[in-house]
């Protein structure tokens, strides 16, 4: 499973051209926000203020795109 994991991953980044590092601190951002409570599929407003922190917090990591 890790290299199955891995390889998802590793072909996201490669596809949204970015790295690795940063795909991984994105998935693990977003599962945590919304583990937090935060649902961007409620509306332009939940959607932005989900995003806006995702983006802080990665950009906080320099996990930019």
């Amino acid at each position: 499973r890790r290299v199955l994991f891995r390889s998802i991953i590793g072909a996201q980044a490669e596809y949204l051209g970015h790295s690795y590092e940063r795909e991984l601190g994105f998935l693990v951002v977003h599962g945590f926000l919304h583990l937090n409570g935060y649902d961007h599929m409620l509306g332009d407003a939940e959607e932005k203020e989900m995003f806006d922190l995702q983006r802080e917090i990665l950009d906080n990591y320099g996990l930019k795109r």
